[in-house]
């Protein structure tokens, strides 16, 4: 046999392997009570495998949409930090700048303080403000209904931010080195100021600097973010929460309730792209890409 040929028969072995290995990957994670799910990996050589598990709609038992629309809910964050990196490697804003320098007078009150908040705190996760999303729902008995009540109202991003304002923070950054905090704490908050903040630079929409600057340039056909709108298109698969004390499951696909903390809808094949573009440097500077992987310690997470 040829070299070539026991290369490529070797490399299809491998790749087959891979498809088992993923489909059983899947399997686990459909075990924990997952409805369905489609996975997809792009090797070195560019080689995409993808599977799917479960199914699109418990009514139906269709299977899930290879090429299904999905809400990518925090991973809007990546998108919103590239953004955020790309103007300071334009020069127009610092990781340095506090809150307070772009939105005066937003963060205050109950303890809370934008001039000890910098920019860089708010995308690390170490800003200490609390989390809007948690003081949306009135109680964890209350939490369903307050979902499908206000699951067609989207909040302007001053509201969120509000909302979290009505309580104290856990901390306050260092006054003299707000940069230099290490506590970390997960708050929707962070991203909805990141968000104002590149509306303020640059006079756009947060939705259309990520069409202007991460969909146009990567040719992403079925990404967006949706604005006020709670649709999403077709081919999907249905999306189902717990709520505490329900012992069944509800549906939650039609929802407005994120922006640019948690509001991008995309697919597989699109977000494979999207990764590949950022970790290959075509979204961002070498700099700007270092600074987006230092990572302060997150306990639990």
């Amino acid at each position: 046999m040829a070299t070539g040929e026991r290369t490529a028969k070797a490399g299809a072995a491998a790749h087959h392997g891979e498809r088992a290995q993923l489909r059983k990957d899947a399997r686990a994670v459909l075990e924990t009570g997952v409805t369905g799910l489609t996975v997809r990996v792009q090797d070195e050589r560019r080689r995409s495998t993808t599977v799917r598990a479960g199914v699109a709609d418990l009514r139906g038992n269709r299977p899930v949409p290879y090429d299904a629309h999905y809400r990518i809910g925090s991973d809007t964050k990546t998108f919103t930090a590239v953004l955020v990196l790309q103007l300071v490697a334009e020069g127009k804003l610092d990781l340095d700048d506090t809150v307070e320098q772009w939105l005066p007078g937003l963060v205050q009150g109950n303890g809370n303080d934008g001039s000890r908040i910098t920019v860089r705190n708010l995308l690390q996760q170490t800003s200490g403000l609390a989390n809007y999303t948690n003081l949306q729902f009135q109680s964890l008995e209350t939490m369903k209904q307050d979902f499908l009540a206000n699951r067609y109202t989207s909040l302007a991003p001053e509201e969120r931010v509000k909302l979290a304002m009505t309580v104290a923070p856990e901390w306050l950054p260092d006054a003299a080195d707000p940069g230099s905090e290490t506590r970390w704490s997960y708050s929707n908050t962070n991203y909805v100021l990141a968000g104002m903040i590149i509306e303020k630079i640059t006079g756009n929409s947060w939705e259309r600097e990520v069409r202007d600057r991460i969909v146009k340039p990567l040719r992403l056909k079925d990404t967006f973010a949706p604005g006020t709108s709670a649709r999403i298109p077709r081919p999907t698969a249905t999306a189902y929460t717990k709520f505490p004390g329900e012992k069944r499951l509800t549906e939650t696909t039609e929802q407005a309730n994120a922006w640019s903390d948690g509001a991008v809808i995309s697919t597989t094949a699109d977000m494979n792209t999207f990764l590949r573009a950022l970790l290959g440097g075509r979204l961002l500077p070498a700099g700007q890409l270092a600074e987006m992987k230092r990572t302060v310690p997150a306990e639990g997470f």
